[in-house]
């Protein structure tokens, strides 16, 4: 954790490094598979804000390797959030801890693209993948 930085939060987490190095296998091996990726995480690497694993910065790395990962889904911001960064779309996805209003969502895995249909505080979405 960078002491001064936004995420810098007691309630935030990190990857460790053996995580780290079990994610770098498997993204590997679905690469040379053909598959396509999507991660999901409890805490959100992009965009940059407060609720950002303490490791966002080395996470993105990793995942800029890959070509092949398509999206990275997560939770802990419970406003939820979006990004598109180098082909990967970045959902946060709302919370109704401190609500009344319900939110969940159904992703559907399409051959060109995610329709995640946002049911509640959660909208709908369309995510199509990156041109090869």
């Amino acid at each position: 954790m960078r002491q001064g930085a936004p995420n810098a939060q007691t309630w935030n987490g990190a990857v460790g490094e053996d995580q780290l190095a079990w994610l770098r296998g498997v993204l590997t091996m679905a690469r040379r598979r053909g598959e396509k990726v999507v991660l999901s995480s409890h805490h959100p690497v992009f965009p940059k804000n407060a609720h950002n694993a303490w490791n966002d910065d080395e996470l993105l790395a990793l995942i800029d390797e890959f070509d092949n990962v398509i999206g990275y889904f997560n939770g802990h911001n419970h406003a939820g959030n979006y990004g598109f960064r180098n082909g990967v779309h970045y959902v946060t996805f709302r919370g109704m801890v401190e609500l009344d209003t319900n939110a969940y969502s159904i992703v559907h895995v399409r051959p060109d693209h995610l329709r995640v249909d946002g049911y509640g505080r959660e909208p709908d979405r369309l995510l199509p993948f990156r041109s090869q």
